[in-house]
């Protein structure tokens, strides 16, 4: 296997829920199966207790470390990818956002809790950071879109072409992200008990619709079996 052209990419918004492992996800309607696994991983992955938490996410913690040691070993690249918004001049470079999609009441404190260096978008104490970790930061909910972070400059300088996907939440950041990855011809998995959303619903539509049109679905053991650990 060619683990060096593989990347875990962990996205990190503070957030959690209850994850459905594969369930009703058929892993056959991908076409040609699962992509043999050899790449890269990343995690979104943020800081619980934030004003955007998803609760249920503190529940993936212990497969991510799990999964991101057994990689690490294998020479995967692990990389953090954390959310942050901007404030230059006291206008946000998310506008777009925060005037339309956030209530009035709480804009202030949403914005402030995005900030880079925020309480909020530091990476919860009980996620396991390598030294050999790369950690870069993303401003719009795919890290993939043009301008949004430096994550698929990263990936081309090192050749990496398969990515797997872990972190919150499920139906946003990783999906937004995961999606994208396959448009720009990344071979792309998403983890199924390494994400988490705000309920079961929203995270196995997600995977529902991620497996039959864009990549791949796996769960930690399934991804490590693939890799030969």
């Amino acid at each position: 296997l060619l683990v060096d052209i593989f990347a875990l990419i962990l996205m990190t918004p503070a957030a959690a829920l209850r994850v459905l492992v594969s369930g009703g996800v058929q892993r056959d309607q991908v076409t040609g199966g699962a992509y043999p696994l050899a790449g890269q991983m990343v995690f979104n992955v943020g800081r619980f207790g934030a004003p955007v938490e998803v609760p249920q996410g503190r529940e993936i913690v212990p497969n991510i470390n799990r999964l991101s040691a057994a990689l690490r070993k294998l020479g995967v690249q692990v990389i953090w990818v954390t959310h942050a918004n901007s404030s230059p001049g006291g206008m946000s470079d998310w506008s777009g956002f925060f005037d339309n999609f956030v209530a009035d009441d709480v804009r202030t404190k949403t914005i402030a809790g995005l900030e880079p260096g925020a309480e909020g978008q530091k990476i919860w104490p009980d996620l396991d950071v390598a030294s050999t970790d790369a950690q870069i930061f993303k401003n719009r909910y795919s890290a993939l879109i043009s301008g949004a972070s430096s994550l698929e400059r990263q990936l081309r300088s090192q050749g990496i072409d398969t990515i797997l996907i872990a972190g919150t939440k499920t139906n946003v950041c990783c999906e937004s992200t995961a999606r994208d990855a396959m448009m720009l011809d990344f071979k792309t998995v998403m983890l199924s008990d390494c994400c988490a959303a705000l309920s079961d619903e929203e995270h196995r539509a997600t995977l529902e619709t991620f497996i039959q049109q864009f990549g791949d679905v796996m769960t930690v053991d399934e991804a490590l079996a693939a890799l030969g650990k």
